[in-house]
């Protein structure tokens, strides 16, 4: 990824817009729902600035609409995170090339360009009750997951990776 790459990607607003009502519905409620702590805006107010994010999404996927909406609050609330939207299937090449096979993925970059970090898809404390739970407790976390109740767990992996 290098600037002029980054600058093809739209911002989360001109990403909404882009949607048709009913999944902008969605993913607004869910940045509606996106709560940061005292500490969360600790945490962003000390990150090395800047920080570019590429955010490779779809706005048919739900866990793109769970998370997408909580890495643009974190934006909206410091001037060090600079988000860019790609639609994994419009930049399949480039999604290629960084090595982007679930979404969402986020990719974060220093002032060079250099990438930092990555979270991919879903927190991991949601993965791994997933991925041990049987039948009736998995339905209870997806309902859980898809109304927002692990946001924070979202946070604290973003802000865990940016400060390590």
């Amino acid at each position: 990824m290098d600037r002029e790459k980054f600058s093809k990607g739209i911002t989360f607003s001109a990403y909404l817009n882009k949607m048709t009502d009913s999944r902008r519905d969605g993913f607004i409620a869910s940045y509606e729902q996106v709560k940061l702590e005292r500490e969360d805006l600790s945490a962003l107010a000390r990150l090395a600035c800047p920080i570019y994010v590429a955010a490779f999404s779809e706005d048919w996927c739900g866990d793109c609409r769970i998370n997408l909406p909580v890495l643009a609050k974190m934006a909206e609330a410091t001037d060090c995170l600079e988000v860019r939207c790609f639609s994994r299937e419009e930049y399949q090449e480039l999604a290629h090339r960084l090595g982007v096979e679930r979404i969402p993925t986020f990719i974060f970059y220093n002032k060079n360009f250099e990438e930092i970090a990555r979270w991919v898809e879903r927190p991991a404390a949601v993965a791994k009750i997933l991925a041990q739970a049987d039948g009736g407790e998995k339905r209870n976390v997806r309902i859980a997951y898809n109304r927002g109740h692990f946001h924070e767990d979202t946070i604290d992996e973003i802000l865990d990776i940016l400060h390590a």
